[in-house]
Parts: structure tokens; sequence; C-alpha cells
């Protein structure tokens, strides 16, 4: 009797080795074996899971947050795994584009509501008569108030020509309607211009899309054409974009040759970037900047202060000296990775020290005015 039983536990565990090999998975010494290679730790587990797991699981959602949480694993926040939808969404930023109806909301943090503060022209929010003031209460019949911000737009926006219904307090009649809109492209400039008092123009730059540069050559000619005696330009709470776009600003402002900024890769080859043509030097230059400007923005006030173009107004600049590219793959998935350091033109290194202004003017909740602004058309008067 003893015998047969100890046959029967030998076969037993000989099959289950037997098992063992033919799966995925494979066992040496009773412990779960780890071939060589990078990846042969996660093939391993998944070997496991698959073998061994008694439930059902979605196999794609977990390669998906594994390659997500090794990617954010290295410990660089500007580089990261990006899904679909974040791609979808990092397409549209850099492109100053998204779809939807047309509208720039805030949180009215006063009474917790999702308040209209811009309209764009040609929308399909302009043409169904929403006004800035009016508040969006509900999307397709869900309530939403001022902190859940982010999940309504999310809701709002969606397909080219689908529907969606939102609900709004009218700010004239206090009533409350719903509003069937059909979404569109709608197309977001990042440029804006205007002639301040002295003949001084002015040009606010939200971030560096793909079109900004485009955008800043015709704002920046319709200004000269009006003859300006000064120019501001303002990257305050720009947190940057693509570097063609923030080259082609300054060609406009620096004699050709003059270096914009180099790039030194990890393996110490240096990249130079040159002004390319001959801008407009002889109008007197004032750039606005804050902790929020940041990459990009950073980028253009090293080149007007180290090449001593114009004068720096405001306050530190953010720190970002490092630039990413975007890999895409054929899943329609992507990476967006740190691939150099950048330098301004006298070689600062900027990375998590950013830039000091020339002119430090701290802007508080308690100014009734905006001091750094007036501190640049004093300069420039």
């Amino acid at each position: 009797m003893k015998n047969n039983k100890f046959y029967t536990i030998c076969v037993t565990v000989l099959v289950t080795a037997a098992l063992s090999l033919m799966t995925a998975s494979a066992y040496y010494n009773g412990k779960l074996f780890i071939k060589p290679g990078a990846n042969a730790k996660l093939n391993a587990v998944i070997g496991v899971l698959e073998d061994y797991y008694y439930g059902e699981y979605d196999e794609k959602k977990a390669i998906e947050s594994a390659t997500k949480a090794y990617v954010a694993s290295i410990g660089d926040p500007y580089t990261t795994y990006l899904d679909k939808e974040d791609l979808k969404e990092f397409n549209e930023l850099i492109n100053s584009s998204y779809c939807g109806i047309g509208v720039a909301v805030q949180n009215n943090v006063e009474d917790n509501t999702i308040l209209v503060v811009d309209v764009f022209d040609g929308s399909p929010a302009k043409d169904a008569r929403i006004v800035e003031g009016d508040v969006l209460t509900k999307v397709n019949g869900t309530p939403f108030a001022g902190a859940q911000l982010e999940e309504a737009t999310q809701n709002i926006q969606g397909e080219e020509g689908t529907d969606v219904v939102v609900t709004v307090l009218k700010k004239e009649t206090g009533e409350e309607v719903d509003l069937t809109i059909t979404r569109k492209s709608i197309q977001i400039d990042s440029v804006d211009s205007q002639v301040l008092e002295d003949n001084i123009g002015y040009i606010a730059i939200s971030q560096f899309a793909v079109e900004t540069g485009l955008e800043f050559t015709r704002h920046f000619d319709a200004l000269v054409e009006k003859g300006i005696k000064g120019l501001i330009i303002d990257v305050r709470d720009n947190g940057g974009g693509v570097t063609t776009s923030l080259e082609a600003v300054a060609d406009s402002l620096l004699p050709k040759g003059d270096m914009i900024y180099y790039t030194s890769d990890k393996n110490g080859k240096k990249k130079y970037i040159k002004s390319k043509i001959d801008g407009i030097t002889d109008i007197p230059l004032v750039v606005l900047c804050n902790g929020n400007s940041a990459s990009a923005s950073e980028i253009l006030v090293g080149a007007v202060k180290d090449n001593k173009r114009g004068t720096i107004v405001g306050e530190k600049t953010y720190g970002k000296g490092v630039v990413q590219t975007l890999l895409e793959m054929t899943d329609e998935t992507a990476i967006k990775v740190t691939i150099e350091k950048y330098f301004t033109p006298a070689g600062n290194d900027i990375h998590k020290k950013g830039i000091q202004p020339d002119v430090e003017v701290k802007l508080t909740d308690t100014d009734t005015t905006d001091v750094q602004l007036e501190k640049a058309i004093e300069l420039l008067k």
C-alpha cells in the first residue's frame, strides 16, 4: 500500500511538471524560471496569468497599464506613454484644435458652476446663441458642477457631426434651456494682438502650437504697418509647445545668424539653432514671463535676453530645459520621450532653475491692475 501511494504521488508531480513545461511559464527547482532578456520577467508573469488565473481579465488593458507604468517608472515627468485617447488629446493640443461646440469655460468657485467666459466666432455655440456669462448645467441630461469642469468638457467634446445636448442657464433671462448642438472641429488661435497706449504693440502667445509661427507673423506684420514704436510679447502662463513655431517667432525678432538655442543629446552631440532670416530689430522689445512660462517660452525668453534684443519683465520662469519627441506606433499609441537638453545662447542650463527676468515684478492676488504689463509699457515709453 505504501509503495502504491508513493507511486501515485510521484506520477502526479511528474505530470504537473510536464504540464508546466508545455505552457508559457516554466519552473526550475520549484521557482518560476525567468529567461535572460529585458522583458523576460513580464513575459513570465503573463505566462503565469494565462496558465493559472481562474477568472477572466482584459489582456489588452493589462498590457496598456503595464506599458504606461514601465515608462512612468523611469521618473521623468516629460517621458510618457500615450494611449489612443491621450494621443488624440495631445494632437489636438499642439494643433490648437478640438471637436466640440466652441466655448471657453471655467469653474466659477463662488457658486461651483461652469461659467462660459468666451464663445468663439463661427462656432456651433455662437449659432446656438450661447453668450459669455451663461452657465452650463447639464450635458446630455447629466448635471455637472464647477468642480467637475474637466469631466463636463470631455462629455461636450466628441466626433465631428454628432449631436450633444447642452443645458444652459441663460444670463439674461435666468431660464434653463436645452440646446441640441452639432459638434464641429474648432480651431483655437494661439496668438492675439492689440495696440496699447502710446502706440505700443502687444502680442500674447498662449502656447506654441503648429500654426503659432504663421499666426505671430500675421499679427506682427499688422502691428508694424500701424507704425508701433515698441512691442510687448506676453508669454506668461505659456507652457511651451512646438519648437519649430518658437523658432519662427524668434526669426522675426533677431538678426540672421543669431543663436536661438542649442541642444545636447545623451551622447553629447550638439545641435545649434540660429535665426534663419533678418528679423525686425529696430523696434524696442519687452517680453513678459512668469513662473508658468515653460519650455519653448523659456527658449524665447533666453534668446531675447542673451542676445540683448530686449528686456525681460515679470517673474522667474518655470525651468523646463529638456526637449521631447513624439514616437508614434502602429496601434495609434505613442511614446513622448525626452531626447535632449537645451541651453540658452549664453550656454545656460535652465532645467529646474528657470530664467531670472531683467526687471522683476511680482503680480499678486491683491493687485487690482496688471502691474507687470504696466511696467513693460513704462519701459517702452
